[in-house]
């Protein structure tokens, strides 16, 4: 098995939590969970990220977006949670991420709703959505 999981988390009570099931299922060789906010933690966010899961303040999406995109790979994926729940919250985002030029992004009805945003490799080269969805 490869990979490895760095996830986020401001609430104690969340934070032990999670150890707890990390620790439970035998994967703490392959999570970092860090008890802080990235906002204020940003040394402490990966070099290279190739799959971000989104599921924070919705005020914060956007920062969220900027703060982490020059650390995700060409070819690597957002995905921001509840963003039909929360459209009116979330439109800027959404606005946001689906003009940037440096993107695709498009919605899918999971749940309360998830925004997929791909970064576009280098050579501008895109995968086709109907491969993800």
């Amino acid at each position: 098995m490869n990979g490895h999981v760095t996830s986020f988390e401001v609430s104690k009570w969340r934070y032990h939590q999670a150890m707890r099931n990390i620790k439970s299922a035998d994967l703490s060789k392959f999570v970092t969970l860090i008890h802080d906010n990235p906002i204020t933690a940003k040394s402490k966010i990966p070099k290279k990220i190739d799959f971000v899961f989104l599921d924070a303040e919705k005020e914060d999406y956007i920062f969220h977006f900027e703060n982490i995109f020059d650390k995700i790979v060409d070819g690597g994926l957002i995905v921001a949670d509840n963003t039909i729940s929360h459209e009116d919250i979330l439109k800027g985002y959404i606005d946001y991420v689906r003009s940037h030029n440096n993107c695709n992004s498009a919605a899918v009805s999971i749940g309360r709703g998830l925004e997929l945003t791909y970064k576009l490799q280098k050579n501008n080269k895109s995968i086709a959505w109907n491969t993800l969805i």
